[in-house]
């Protein structure tokens, strides 16, 4: 296993919050497994909205895309 700081790294790199790696490291030095699972788990929810919400942008583009290349 990777140890804490490539994790962390590897977080800050993902767009984790400063809030969010401060309570990420707090379960680390505490042998929190479960809080690090559980913020791990939101930090996971959250990207993956953000991710759907950026795909329905996408879409909504490539719709406005195809409608302008069908007028000219």
């Amino acid at each position: 296993m990777e140890n804490k700081l490539e994790v962390i790294q590897k977080l800050e790199e993902a767009g984790m919050t400063e809030e969010m790696l401060a309570l990420y490291r707090h379960c680390c030095d505490t042998d929190d497994a479960g809080g690090r699972e559980s913020l791990l788990r939101r930090f996971c929810r959250i990207k993956k909205q953000a991710l759907a919400e950026d795909r329905q942008k996408l879409f909504c583009l490539d719709y406005l895309m195809a409608k302008i290349e069908n007028w000219v």
